[in-house]
């Protein structure tokens, strides 16, 4: 039997994410941000608006290709994260 520290996987995910912006799938960071509590609230082609009930300012990310565009989008996302969590 295997003692210590288990992962779930969100928190799997929220390292995977956190250790390599630069090449993140848009599924996955709706994934962790839904799971969060962060609701999707403008879903245009390009542009993804995220609110939050803790949180005055939205989230925002762009992603092209199902991808997140620029690692800055995923930085912000998981530093959004981080805020309603530890609230």
């Amino acid at each position: 039997m295997r003692l210590g520290f288990v992962l779930s996987r969100y928190e799997k995910l929220y390292e995977k994410l956190d250790n390599n912006k630069n090449d993140v799938l848009w599924a996955e960071l709706d994934k962790l941000l839904r799971h969060h509590g962060f609701i999707l609230q403008a879903n245009n082609s390009t542009h993804k608006v995220y609110v939050h009930e803790l949180l005055i300012e939205q989230v925002t990310i762009v992603v092209k290709s199902n991808k997140v565009k620029l690692p800055i989008y995923v930085d912000k996302a998981l530093k959004a994260i981080n805020k309603v969590t530890l609230d």
